[in-house]
């Protein structure tokens, strides 16, 4: 199902041309007898011009769904094709020109009559069924298209760029305010808020959005304790708790949000989010392996997938990875910060590394003052620049490029116990990290190894069956 063309007068719909398509991916994925292509890989044609030839094999599907939405005032224009790749022929086509509130009907008239063409089989009771299920008033619809659209399109791809952080959480707001009951608006907005308390490093921010966030959840589970998103969003926070039993609690949730939608973005963010934080990176790259059989050109989960490769040592995966994350997106930010990493740690180098700063700072000039700041001192400590190196970050990486041991030790050693080690202090980061490689010898290092293993183990071994379907 490939995102629907805005054919609007003046081209500011692709909001709805991406809404419609999704709802539709999402009624057929529930129809037994058809395998649809997760939506990532969809859209990721968007823009171009790729035949259907092209996208079917790319994606390896037999038959391709396309259209275009236009919506002016109320009223709503909606063409869609079904195509087989094979012939290139139209298998079904139809034209609808509706009032704005119509638009649920639509989907469900779309998804019923693709389903009819490709499945000969089905009753009159299976064809009423393929609908969807909560049908929600049409503005509170339409204002959280766009708040999706500015949030997981824009706010997060684009390294949190606050403009698209504002224009997302006013859409959530509004879809709110119009249907007090719209959980997914709630939970779109929770996840929203989650991102930038994170992204706000350590600052009064950070509590500010997260008693947002905390709210927004709150209300939400009120008027509906079976959303996967509120659930695997809620699991994330608590497993971010350093409190006894957190994390059986968290993967309370993560198992119930998983069991009720598996193909949620964001239970996927927050399942493998929380799994890469606690050093477990080979179930993370097996769950993304398994959305990417369905979904190949799944940014996001070819993204994590080459963050735990990094941090597993296996840089050429990583490599690989990471490498066509950007043949879809060149500007894709997280892709270019991992292989600055490679490029200054593994392959050494420099002139490289600069350009990818270069470029991120062009992608993200805000993050310059904290987030790349650290990134600057790994280039000074190249260049031998060791107290300006220092002034901007003290990380054990900066470390390793100064060959600063007894200071890599003591800070591995102290923040491993503070994060039982947990993130780049998991056990397998320090295994395999090449930054750690100038104390792999050091007794001091082995002794810390050695806990990090045993906490490793626990976890595994309680956890690791986890999400094995």
């Amino acid at each position: 199902v490939l995102s629907f063309d805005d054919q609007s007068p003046n081209g500011d719909q692709q909001w709805l041309g991406d809404g419609m398509a999704d709802e539709i991916l999402n009624v057929l994925a529930k129809v037994n007898g058809l395998q649809v292509t997760g939506k990532t890989s969809s859209f990721s044609f968007k823009g171009k011009n790729a035949t259907i030839k092209e996208i079917g094999k790319a994606l390896n599907v037999s038959t391709v769904l396309e259209g275009s939405v236009s919506k002016v005032g109320n009223k709503l224009r909606i063409t869609a094709q079904l195509i087989d790749v094979e012939t290139d022929k139209h298998l079904w086509s139809k034209k609808y020109d509706h009032q704005w509130g119509e638009i649920h009907s639509i989907i469900d008239e779309v998804a019923q009559g693709i389903s009819k063409e490709l499945i000969n089989e089905l009753s009159i009771k299976e064809l009423e069924d393929i609908k969807i299920n909560n049908v929600v008033d049409p503005e509170a619809y339409e204002y959280y298209l766009k708040g999706i659209h500015f949030a997981l399109r824009k706010f997060f791809l684009s390294g949190y760029k606050e403009k698209y952080f504002t224009q997302s959480e006013e859409m959530f707001l509004k879809a709110i305010s119009v249907d007090t009951a719209y959980i997914d608006a709630y939970a779109g907005l929770a996840k929203l808020y989650d991102i930038k308390s994170i992204d706000d490093i350590v600052s009064e921010k950070d509590i500010v959005y997260e008693k947002k966030r905390d709210s927004i959840i709150n209300l939400g589970f009120k008027i509906n304790t079976n959303s996967a998103n509120l659930l695997a969003i809620k699991g994330s926070i608590i497993a971010s708790k350093e409190k006894p039993y957190s994390f059986d609690s968290a993967f309370y949730y993560f198992a119930k949000a998983y069991r009720l939608n598996q193909n949620s973005e964001v239970t996927y963010m927050e399942i493998t989010g929380t799994l890469t934080t606690y050093g477990l990176y080979h179930k993370v790259i097996a769950i993304s392996e398994r959305l990417l059989k369905t979904d190949p050109l799944n940014n996001l989960a070819r993204l994590t997938e080459a963050y735990n490769f990094e941090h597993l040592g296996e840089y050429d995966k990583a490599v690989e990875s990471y490498t066509k994350v950007l043949a879809i997106d060149n500007n894709d930010f997280w892709s270019i910060v991992g292989l600055f990493r490679i490029a200054v740690f593994i392959d050494h180098d420099k002139n490289k590394a600069k350009q990818l700063l270069i470029k991120m700072q062009e992608l993200n000039p805000v993050h310059d003052k904290n987030y790349l700041q650290s990134f600057q001192a790994y280039l000074l400590a190249i260049d031998g620049n060791n107290v300006k190196a220092l002034d901007l970050d003290r990380s054990y990486r900066t470390y390793s490029l100064l060959n600063m041991k007894e200071e890599a030790l003591d800070l591995i050693e102290m923040m491993g116990v503070r994060t039982n080690y947990k993130d780049i202090y998991s056990y397998l980061n320090l295994k395999n990290n090449a930054s750690t490689e100038f104390i792999r010898d050091e007794p001091k290092f082995r002794a810390i190894l050695a806990k990090a293993k045993e906490v490793y183990e626990v976890r595994l071994a309680k956890y690791g069956h986890y999400f094995d379907d």
